[in-house]
This record gives C-alpha cells, sequence and structure tokens, in this order.
C-alpha cells in the first residue's frame, strides 16, 4: 500500500512540474488540479485494461495475455472517442 502511494505522490509532482514547465503562466495550484485529473484518467485505464482483459480471457481461452490486453486498450479508445 505504501507503495503505491509514494508511486501516485510522485506521478502527482513530477506531472504537475511538468505542466507548469509547458505553461508557465498557469498556477502551481491548476497544474495539481490537471494531475490529479490525470491520475485518475490513468487509474481508471489501468482498471478497465484489468477487468477487460481477464473478461475477455475467460470468454476466449485461446487468446493469450498480450492479446486479451490489446483488445481491451482497443475497446478503451472506442469508448474515449465516443
Amino acid at each position: 500500500m505504501t507503495t503505491i502511494v509514494l508511486n501516485d505522490a510522485k506521478f502527482l509532482y513530477w506531472t504537475s512540474l511538468a505542466y507548469h514547465l509547458d505553461n508557465p503562466c498557469i498556477s502551481r495550484t491548476q497544474c495539481m488540479k490537471n494531475a490529479i485529473k490525470e491520475l485518475r484518467i490513468e487509474k481508471m485505464l489501468r482498471s478497465f485494461l484489468r477487468n477487460k482483459s481477464k473478461e475477455i480471457k475467460k470468454n476466449n481461452p485461446e487468446y493469450s495475455n498480450s492479446q486479451c490486453i490489446k483488445v481491451s486498450l482497443d475497446e478503451w479508445k472506442k469508448k474515449k472517442m465516443n
């Protein structure tokens, strides 16, 4: 659990720093809000890929794990486009 928290903290720090370096006119608070939004999307993607790839593997045992992840990633992209 501690590793996840540290990784999240590092992700937020570096992402907000990158936002600030790209556009110094944006306040640090807004940079952190953007980083939090990006972290939420990243976590949703990971959760979706994990759950969807398990479902695909269960329905299609002949698929490899990498194929399941690729298919679920394609579904994420389609879902994101709509």
